[in-house]
């Protein structure tokens, strides 16, 4: 058996990201030339590794199998990179993550960014986005990922990488619409997109009552689920509690919503890394709703 390890980066990617239009992002190849990796993988191994269908790609009990001697050999080669390389990247770098992505992140980016530098550090630190972009600002954090809002002071001068719709959110099952006056669950007063939200609401001649005001895009979420309120969300935020709030009930329209990057001044060669590495990932999509 003689497997190119570029099969298995391949492999590996797919596992972790759980389709090959995500894992295309990561290796750098078409997901059409992913697939063909794949299926000459599956040839040397003898057994099919991933059991694919319009939803979603899973590991086989074979895949499962393959998947930590995968992880190894591309440890090893981090290894040999590392111990052969003239002036390995090394070092630490502290990344900024914002509280309404957290959950929503996917952190398997960072662990394939480890395991190809296995000599740079990372920390993460989470908090909301004007927070973090000071803390780039003041030297505490090298990078962060940001909530890309133009109205927030500042982020229109960073990097954007994603952009998506935010859109009004309630319970699937819900009757909040149906109450009088409108029970609403906002970002608090310090967020950009609250005085805006609230003057549109006004404009449209909709009576309100705010229920919740939390920088935490997770309480503001639970309220509207528990159809405590309606409230406006990122639109890769639906899961099966919530859906969109139907056109009949004349809610105004949000901006769009999305993710940036803010770097340090003056940064090194293991945060131009980092940096370059998150920019990788994000361009393959069009919207965070493909994560």
């Amino acid at each position: 058996m003689n497997i190119e390890l570029s099969l298995l980066k391949s492999f590996v990617a797919i596992a972790q990201h759980g389709s090959f239009l995500a894992a295309s992002g990561v290796v750098g190849r078409s997901p059409a030339a992913i697939s063909m990796q794949i299926k000459k993988l599956e040839e040397e191994v003898g057994h099919v590794l991933f059991k694919r269908d319009a939803r979603e790609t899973k590991l086989t009990p074979h895949g499962e199998r393959l998947l930590p001697y995968a992880k190894r050999m591309m440890l090893v080669e981090a290894e040999l990179k590392t111990e052969f390389t003239t002036t390995p990247l090394q070092g630490s770098v502290e990344l900024g993550v914002p509280d309404d992505v957290v959950e929503r992140f996917p952190m398997e980016v960072l662990s394939t960014f480890m395991n190809e530098y296995p000599n740079v550090g990372l920390g993460i630190h989470v908090d909301h986005t004007p927070a973090l972009m000071k803390k780039v600002d003041d030297g505490v954090l090298a990078l962060s990922i940001i909530t890309y809002i133009p109205r927030i002071p500042g982020v229109q001068a960073c990097e954007r990488l994603t952009r998506e719709p935010e859109i009004w959110a309630m319970a699937t099952n819900g009757i909040a619409t149906q109450k009088w006056p409108l029970p609403v669950t906002l970002w608090n007063k310090s967020w950009a997109s609250h005085e805006p939200i609230i003057t549109a609401l006004s404009d449209n001649g909709i009576e309100y009552n705010i229920i919740l005001e939390c920088e935490n895009v997770t309480g503001r979420k639970s309220a509207i689920e528990a159809d405590l309120a309606v409230g406006p969300l990122p639109q890769s935020q639906l899961n099966e509690k919530l859906k969109i709030v139907p056109q009949e009930h004349n809610l105004p329209p949000i901006h769009d919503y999305g993710l940036g990057m803010k770097v340090c001044e003056n940064p090194g060669a293991e945060v131009l890394a980092v940096a370059d590495h998150l920019r990788r990932h994000f361009k393959q999509f069009q919207s965070m709703s493909n994560w």
